[in-house]
């Protein structure tokens, strides 16, 4: 079964393209390790300048693909992971009925946020 992965971020209006920019690099990152689907970033924010959910989807549908990952790059589920995002996927799953859909949980608590935040935390300290 052919796979597209979705990473999806909030993003940043244009003025703020090093915010948009991370979740570029993380895509790239991520299609290191799994080469062996297709990837594609995507933003929430409807001021971002960038792609948002369905032209990804619109472009991985283009390439064949029979399942889609959306893979939040959020921290919570908030409002957007809660109601927006799987409302869009009930309208992209009517629309592309030979796709499946699959949401992927948010980052939520994880020790290595931890050890991040307290590097950050040294940092400032000196």
């Amino acid at each position: 079964m052919k796979e597209g992965i979705v990473v999806l971020g909030h993003g940043s209006r244009g003025a703020v393209d090093e915010a948009n920019q991370f979740l570029v690099e993380v895509t790239e990152a991520l299609k290191a390790i799994h080469p062996e689907s297709s990837l594609e970033p995507a933003w929430m924010n409807p001021r971002t300048p960038r792609q948002k959910l369905p032209e990804a989807v619109a472009k991985l549908a283009a390439q064949g693909v029979e399942r889609i990952i959306v893979l939040p790059v959020f921290l919570t589920a908030g409002l957007h992971l809660k109601e927006d995002i799987p409302e869009m996927l009930v309208e992209l799953s009517q629309k592309y009925p030979g796709i499946s859909f699959t949401l992927a949980r948010p980052i939520g608590f994880d020790p290595r946020l931890v050890d991040i935040l307290a590097d950050r935390l040294a940092e400032v300290r000196g």
